[in-house]
């Protein structure tokens, strides 16, 4: 009988020769894409501002960076609305919302694993004894940053409390909903926890720590969870609060609550300093003679680690199955992550390309409408349009993604390459002969190496 460490042989062999016979049938047919050039932006003007006509944002900050270079920056629309009117500037200052999980938690927290001084598998109530209560003893600093934990999406905003001494007692006093690691279940919690687990192990508030290890290493100069009074005037605000518009602080009700200051959200930063960010992640974590991660976190960091069975696609903080995470149309993501925040804002890096896409907006302004979600799959379609396709050699490179998603993965591949061949003028026989020969080829491998074993194997 094959055992566990046997049949998880023959499905990664599976893989690399299912991906290499498919792949190598089709790429004898027609070249796909081009190389990304900044003449080939310009229709994303139009885009943005048709989102601003229509309402759905007041205005935007979008900025492509490709092959180490920044090839379009440019503003659009407005900053404020209300109580009057200012146009956007590419230096606006933005409220990031969830982006902090990634830009400042998830980074944080790697960190502090490749130092020894957090370990990925071990249980938060080893550095949080009382947290282990309630059942909540197993979970584990992985499961916070897979949003696997089990830990529901949020505090209970109805009951009143204030200030992070509050939020704690009822992170401990919480529930898990599932066992860890059984499910999906993106959670503010976790990464309130994941703060909390920065501060008691560096010993330093999560801001300061944030300021000294990642965003002044980087060089990004406008980036914090509490902005200085005199960058009020590049802020965009958000909406009013008790009478107020909300300008410089922060948006997300829990963060706010607890003065501006969280693992989950709080940050506030700019296009030009995230550019710097992803960047850094582009170049497996060094930005020029700075590094902030190793390379093995960065992959590390943007390998699935959700479950076979959730909905989502999830590395450790950052998401990779997500709409605007998927850099090839409908092909789940090889290598491609991202992450987006309620405000508006977005990020999305593909360091096969090594292209980063970032845009900010702050759809809630003035008053907690608006829709960024067009915009984001707009320009995703667009982008995804003009990058190369996806070669054997990067699929073969970057095939940690999930064997049992590698058929969708080539079927789709393959469906992309029958309608390039149909534009090509290729004649109908001969991709019907083509295609046939793959597929021959694919149910061969597949039957010589017995994919799919039971989900208990994982």
């Amino acid at each position: 009988m094959m055992g566990v460490n046997d049949r998880q042989r023959a499905r990664r062999a599976f893989g690399y020769q299912i991906a290499g016979a498919i792949l190598l049938w089709l790429q004898a047919g027609p070249a796909l894409g081009s190389d990304l050039r900044e003449r080939d932006l310009q229709p994303i003007a139009e885009i943005v501002t048709r989102e601003v006509r229509l309402g759905n944002i007041p205005g935007a900050v979008v900025l492509i960076g490709h092959e180490g270079k920044v090839l379009y920056r440019r503003a659009f629309g407005y900053r404020a609305l209300e109580p009057q009117r200012i146009p956007m500037t590419e230096d606006t200052i933005f409220d990031l919302a969830s982006l902090t999980k990634v830009i400042a938690t998830t980074t944080a927290v790697m960190q502090l694993v490749e130092q020894r001084r957090l370990r990925l598998e071990d249980s938060v109530a080893r550095y949080w004894p009382e947290f282990g209560s309630r059942g909540k003893d197993q979970i584990r600093v992985r499961d916070l940053l897979s949003h696997s934990s089990g830990l529901r999406a949020g505090l209970d905003l109805k009951s009143p409390w204030s200030g992070y001494g509050d939020v704690l007692k009822r992170i401990a006093a919480e529930k898990p909903v599932f066992p860890p690691g059984k499910s999906f279940l993106y959670s503010d919690i976790n990464f309130i926890l994941l703060g909390a687990l920065v501060e008691r192990v560096s010993a330093l508030p999560l801001e300061l720590y944030c300021a000294r290890h990642i965003f002044t290493k980087l060089g990004m100069k406008d980036t914090g969870f509490i902005p200085l009074a005199g960058q009020r005037d590049r802020i965009a605000p958000t909406v009013y609060r008790n009478g107020k518009m909300l300008w410089g602080e922060v948006h997300d009700p829990t963060a706010y609550r607890m003065g501006g200051v969280s693992g989950h959200a709080g940050v506030f930063s700019t296009a030009d300093d995230l550019a710097s960010f992803a960047q850094a992640l582009v170049d497996g974590g060094r930005a020029g003679g700075t590094r902030i991660l190793s390379q093995a976190s960065v992959e590390q960091m943007t390998a699935p680690h959700s479950g076979r069975d959730t909905a989502s696609w999830w590395g450790l903080g950052w998401e990779l199955d997500a709409p605007f995470a998927s850099n090839r149309d409908e092909l789940p993501p090889v290598g491609s992550y991202g992450h987006g925040g309620y405000t508006g804002t977005s990020i999305w890096i593909d360091p096969i390309s090594k292209t980063y896409v970032i845009i900010l907006s702050h759809r809630v302004h003035p008053r907690g409408g608006g829709d960024a979600k067009p915009l984001r799959a707009h320009i995703r379609e667009f982008i995804s349009g003009l990058l190369d396709p996806l070669s054997i050699d990067h699929v073969l490179d970057r095939l940690y993604l999930r064997e049992f998603q590698i058929e969708k993965t080539l079927g789709l591949i393959g469906a992309r390459w029958v309608l390039q061949a149909i534009k090509d003028g290729w004649d109908a026989r001969t991709i019907a002969q083509r295609w046939e020969a793959s597929l021959k080829e694919f149910r061969k491998l597949r039957a010589k190496y017995l994919l799919y074993p039971s989900p208990a194997v994982d």
